[in-house]
């Protein structure tokens, strides 16, 4: 198997994420103007069903605005590594979702907590598919020295009607 390219990434505040949760909003806000149009008249669950979706409004800007990192993604070739606000860290990463031009990552540095890092193809188009390939070869990598030193679970056998093991 060939060996990833390294490649640094740069990694910054995420249009796709930001579009998704605010079209998921928008169709909450969509459904309550529906369920306010034909309901014959108002009451407290309609006022509660509005201050929960603004409520949801809130949650989503913050998370926006959370997910909004800025830093640099680094793969050296053995080790990846987050570097933002001066603070390098190194871990692994977990694709989580890949759509060919968006990826979601899961950053889980040694030490520390797991980060959510969306990466866009707009941001280095000329670094995304060395990216994509650094991300997918050492998740395999990874796959194959933990999964191939492990021997494949023993079969059950079925002596006097019930299963053993």
């Amino acid at each position: 198997m060939h060996k990833a390219p390294t490649v640094d990434y740069p990694v910054g505040p995420s249009r796709f994420y930001t579009l998704a949760l605010s079209v998921i909003w928008s169709g909450v806000i969509g459904v309550d103007a529906m369920w306010l149009l034909r309901a014959s008249r108002l009451d407290w669950r309609h006022m509660l069903g509005i201050a929960v979706s603004l409520a949801a409004g809130v949650v989503m800007a913050l998370c926006a605005r959370r997910a909004a990192h800025a830093g640099t993604l680094r793969w050296d070739g053995q080790c990846w590594w987050w570097e933002t606000s001066g603070v390098r860290a190194s871990g692994e990463v977990k694709p989580r979702l890949d759509l060919q031009s968006v990826l979601l990552l899961g950053f889980l540095p040694h030490s520390g907590a797991r980060q959510w890092l969306w990466l866009e193809k707009r941001t280095a188009p000329t670094r995304w598919n060395a990216l994509r390939r650094a991300v997918h070869a050492s998740g395999q990598a990874d796959a194959d020295v933990g999964g191939g030193s492990a021997s494949p679970p023993a079969e059950p056998s079925h002596e006097g009607g019930t299963v053993q093991w």
